[in-house]
């Protein structure tokens, strides 16, 4: 799983244990440059997760809806003239 935005969002949880980490997907050597947009934006892109970044953790949730149901229409309304 995987979170991709185009601005910063809140949800990183920090200054947790030296066991915790996640891992970005920007290149080699490039870990500190937190400006540049690296994220896999199309299907079947391969990259490398070179950049581990400890004491921290990714915190939030996704659910997998493997049957969708569509969204029941609302009633039409109709305006009177007076």
């Amino acid at each position: 799983m995987a979170l991709t935005i185009p601005t910063w969002a809140p949800v990183l949880g920090d200054g947790l244990p030296g066991d915790t980490s996640w891992r970005a997907s920007r290149p080699r050597g490039g870990c500190d440059d937190t400006g540049r947009q690296t994220a896999q934006a199309q299907a079947n892109q391969l990259t490398q997760y070179w950049c581990l970044y400890r004491t921290a953790r990714l915190s939030y949730s996704a659910t997998m809806v493997t049957d969708p149901a569509p969204a029941e229409a609302a009633p039409a309304t109709t305006a009177r003239a007076r």
